[in-house]
């Protein structure tokens, strides 16, 4: 189920012929989990942790993927993987904060076993006093490749299943084969994890830049977060933020480990890379949020009422943005697509039929989101990209803030044309009037550092102009 799985061969600890107890209870003796921090790359704040399940090398299979099959062999496959969902989520609650979030991934086997129960995990997180929203499936690649088998089936019922009930769903090591562009097409995915193969050279590779990039706006369009994996080095995270990665995780911020000591809420490390950026900009905050429409959000839980009452109420908006627990958009529910239920004469009594299992979820649609310290170009970019949005979701760190029109966009974009204009000296067209007493002004007021200022006269500088 879990990535990273360090199994070493050992002979005798599963004999042959080791019933289903045995298996179950020795590898709930042998496995253990390390949490790899997952952050916000403008922030540093902890979204969530990754968990790697690690074995003490006693065990008779040489992968996770034996033991998977030896389990899938005598019918127990799903008992497993529960065993190491409860393992992980147990030791996650004792360290965990308010708003953070577990990732876990998820096997082709366990999806398709015949001995597969569902709401079970939902069960578990109940007892740990947990929603599903607070645990992530990674679902790797290869295990949404389109495929004719009878199994494609069975996967994309289950994985509908996960949805239905809130988790958020990872398409993990995104980019690292040829599902990566049909897995975005055919799943409601909320978040993608770029491969390691993509992160590993972006800072000398530019190809590989453009291409981990392109990916990233796809992403971005269809509403995704997008997580760079294995950064470690600043260069390789200042890599990652320039092309749009919203979260990173690797060594540069914290390793795996199982000390719960070491784990902080934010992390400074990310804020000291972020000053040292020379080239870093401060986006166009003040003029997306003078043009933002602050539109009332529903959670996902949210009964299909409330969506009906505000659609009546606020008759100019057409679209409402859904949040899940921790405010974090999650897609939109459009009134078009409501009004077959709402001007059917059964259609809101079908929707509270409880056994039609038909609730908010189920007119969810994806819409693009962008943090608000992104400059306006490349929210236009992003904006123009998507398929006929009715609008772009902005949010600060990850929490909902308001909804940037087309209109909206073009104002942004045409104020920032005419500061540039403003700003610009008359004789050189180089930027730098009201920039550079700005800079002066702001400089005077920070009391605590010293400043010298010079003034540099170039002569004979106009025929270089």
């Amino acid at each position: 189920m879990l990535p990273n799985v360090n199994i070493v061969m050992e002979r005798g600890l599963f004999p042959n012929g080791t019933g289903v107890d045995s298996l179950i209870e020795d590898a709930e003796a042998e496995f253990f989990f390390t949490f790899q921090p997952i952050v916000s790359v403008v922030s540093g704040q902890c979204h969530g942790y990754q968990a790697v399940a690690l074995s003490h090398d006693r065990l008779e299979f040489p992968d996770i993927g034996s033991l998977y099959e030896e389990a899938r062999k005598i019918s127990a496959l799903h008992r497993l993987d529960l065993m190491l969902r409860e393992k992980a989520i147990r030791d996650f609650v004792r360290f965990a904060r308010k708003g953070e979030r577990l990732f876990l991934g998820v096997d082709r086997r366990v999806l398709q076993a015949p001995d597969h129960t569902p709401h079970r995990t939902s069960e578990l997180l109940v007892r740990f006093g947990l929603h599903p929203t607070a645990l992530c499936l990674e679902v790797p690649e290869p295990l949404l490749l389109p495929s004719s088998g009878p199994g494609l089936g069975v996967t994309r019922t289950v994985l509908d299943s996960y949805r239905h009930q809130s988790y958020p769903l990872i398409l993990d090591r995104f980019g690292s084969g040829d599902a990566a562009l049909m897995a975005l097409h055919n799943h409601q995915i909320n978040m993608v994890r770029l491969d390691r193969a993509l992160t590993g050279d972006i800072v000398a590779d530019e190809r590989k830049r453009l291409f981990a990039a392109t990916l990233v706006r796809l992403a971005h369009v269809m509403g995704m977060t997008v997580i760079g994996d294995g950064v470690s080095n600043e260069k390789e995270f200042l890599a990652c933020k320039q092309i749009g990665c919203d979260l990173v995780q690797g060594d540069f911020i914290s390793p795996p480990t199982t000390m719960a000591e070491a784990f902080s809420p934010s992390y400074t490390i990310v804020a000291e890379a972020n000053r040292r950026e020379r080239r870093e900009r401060h986006g166009d905050q003040r003029l997306l949020r003078e043009e933002l429409t602050l539109i009332p959000a529903v959670k996902v839980r949210d009964p299909m009422t409330t969506v009906f009452q505000f659609f009546r109420s606020a008759k100019e908006h057409a679209f409402l943005p859904v949040l899940d627990d921790r405010r974090q958009p999650i897609g939109i529910i459009r009134e078009i697509d409501l009004r077959d239920v709402i001007y059917s004469r059964f259609g809101k009594d079908l929707l509270h039929n409880k056994a039609l299992h038909r609730g908010l979820v189920d007119f969810l649609r994806p819409c693009p989101v962008c943090d608000i310290n992104t400059e306006a170009e490349k929210i236009l970019e992003i904006f123009s990209g998507a398929a006929n949005p009715p609008g772009i979701i902005l949010v600060d760190d990850f929490a909902y803030v308001g909804v940037l029109t087309a209109a909206s966009l073009l104002r942004v974009i045409n104020e920032k044309n005419l500061a540039l204009a403003r700003d610009q000296n008359p004789l050189t067209r180089l930027p730098g009037n009201s920039s550079i007493n700005d800079h002066i002004a702001a400089a005077f007021d920070n009391e605590s550092a010293g400043w010298a200022f010079v003034y540099c006269d170039v002569d004979n500088f106009k025929p270089f102009n």
